[in-house]
C-alpha cells in the first residue's frame, strides 16, 4: 500500500509540475525544464507531507496503545 501511494505521488508531482511549468507562459525547452524542476520541488513536498502523516499516524497509535499498558502495568 505504502508503494502505491508513494506512485500516486510521484504521477501526481509530475503532472503540476507540467501544468506549473506550462502556465508559466513557457511553452519551449525552458518550459520542459521549468516543468522538470516544478515537478522535483512538488515531489519533495508531497514526500514529506506522506512521511508527516506516517508519523502522526504513529504518533496517535503510541499514544492510543499507552492507556491500554499503562492499565496493565497497574493490575500486575
Amino acid at each position: 500500500m505504502h508503494t502505491l501511494r508513494i506512485l500516486k505521488i510521484l504521477k501526481k508531482a509530475r503532472r503540476d509540475g507540467m501544468f506549473a511549468g506550462a502556465t508559466g507562459g513557457l511553452f519551449a525547452v525552458a518550459g520542459g525544464l521549468s516543468g522538470y524542476l516544478f515537478s522535483q520541488a512538488f515531489l519533495s513536498t508531497y514526500l514529506h507531507q506522506l512521511e508527516g502523516d506516517a508519523f502522526k499516524r504513529a504518533q496517535l497509535q503510541t499514544e492510543h496503545d499507552l492507556p491500554a499498558a499503562s492499565k496493565e502495568n497497574e493490575q500486575a
